[in-house]
């Protein structure tokens, strides 16, 4: 068994070595596929982890609101208390919003949320905060201050993304639904990693309440200590605190999901037609090997050689192409990663970069194997049907 196995290994390993040029030409076909279908795992991974790490970072794990379509969270002190006794609760933030029209010159616009904020307790639970690109974030004495996000910030200045940007220092006006109003200095500006805190104006949280308090009190954002317990953290909160709801980043930040099918469908489109390509180049080279050595493939019949024999030298071959193939685009895809990771594409939604994951590579690569070996299986059976008459004839 072992010496029919070896004479096997033998036969397969001889015919794809015999010409260097075809074995090169194959692998660099084969492998320019397999590194396309890694890196569209990865892009497709790196792309959700952009979306992901923006809303984590902006706003925790878990959001706590009003209960019953209420605008305010009520007993708002017995509630923080709640919290601090909760064993997976790490930090807080108590925020209110408010509906408020910002105006630079001739310039109106309305954020798409105006949030007031404790600046001591968000710049525990938020990295927004830390993502300043000019001036400084807001402190606890600050009361006629704001900080505003970089779209936002553009938008006040002139056309939107057009790269200009109101400056540090700068007056605008503030006007509430109550008919409060006042004038704030810009003291900084952040760019957030995400779409809803590029948009956002940030208030001191009473000088918010004062413009409009509609929804004074009406979110409190939460980090956890151990983000896989945000399930069971979650529901801990709901039975502690009546009259709340917990809802974790993912539920909040619904987008993200519509977002990544979209992104899933394209990418899952692109796998495909690769597999398939797999599959077709594969029957391609081993049909044109099988022509080419039909004279070979008579003289092993004649010598006893047993039909199954025949089409596992073919599957073989098939297989070493393949390995190679996937150890080349493999390669490849690890070095585009690595580039990736360290020069970050920076975008509206955070910097993006690619991302191994193992499943994801692991899956892949049974996945590639099985489109290499099913493309040779027709011409191997083909192979295998030769006649020692018709070899012998068409010498």
């Amino acid at each position: 068994m072992l010496s029919r196995f070896r004479i096997l290994v033998s036969f397969a390993l001889r015919d794809v070595s015999k010409s260097r040029i075809v074995l090169i030409l194959t692998i660099v076909s084969l492998s320019t596929a397999f590194t396309a279908i890694f890196l569209s795992n990865g892009i497709l991974e790196g792309f959700t982890g952009t979306l992901e790490r923006g809303s984590i970072n902006d706003a925790g794990y878990l959001h706590i609101k009003p209960a019953d379509e209420k605008a305010h969270i009520g007993n708002i002190d017995g509630v923080m208390d709640s919290l601090k006794t909760m064993e997976n609760v790490q930090r807080y933030s108590l925020r209110s919003f408010g509906q408020i029209a910002l105006k630079n010159g001739d310039k109106v616009l309305q954020p798409y949320m105006s949030v007031g904020i404790i600046p001591s307790q968000e710049s525990l639970v938020s990295k927004t905060p830390s993502h300043l690109v000019a001036g400084r974030y807001l402190t606890d004495t600050d009361t006629k201050s704001v900080v505003l996000g970089t779209a936002l910030a553009d938008a006040l200045h002139g056309l939107v993304y057009d790269g200009r940007m109101i400056g540090v220092g700068s007056k605008i006006d503030a006007f509430g639904l109550s008919g409060n109003q006042g004038q704030y200095t810009v003291v900084g500006i952040v760019d957030g990693k995400n779409f809803i805190p590029n948009w956002m104006a940030f208030f001191p949280k009473k000088e918010l309440e004062r413009l409009d308090n509609s929804m004074q009190d009406s979110e409190i954002i939460v980090d956890l200590k151990d983000p896989a317990l945000m399930e069971t953290t979650r529901r801990a909160i709901g039975r502690a605190i009546p009259g709340v709801d917990v809802v974790t980043w993912k539920e909040d930040a619904g987008y993200i999901t519509d977002i990544m099918q979209g992104v899933s469908l394209i990418t899952s489109s692109i796998s495909l037609l690769l597999i398939l390509t797999v599959f077709i180049i594969m029957s391609v080279i081993i049909f044109i090997n099988v022509l080419q050595h039909r004279r070979q493939i008579g003289i092993l019949k004649s010598m006893g050689a047993s039909s199954r024999f025949i089409v596992s030298i073919y599957l073989l071959e098939s297989l070493v192409y393949s390995i190679l193939s996937l150890a080349l685009g493999l390669s490849i895809f690890l070095l585009m990663d690595v580039i990736s990771n360290s020069h970050p594409v920076p975008m509206l939604i955070g910097d993006f970069y690619t991302k191994v994951v193992t499943g994801n590579i692991i899956i892949a690569f049974v996945i590639m194997n099985v489109a290499a070996i099913g493309g040779s299986i027709l011409p191997a059976t083909l192979a295998a049907r030769t006649e020692i008459a018709d070899v012998l004839m068409g010498m």
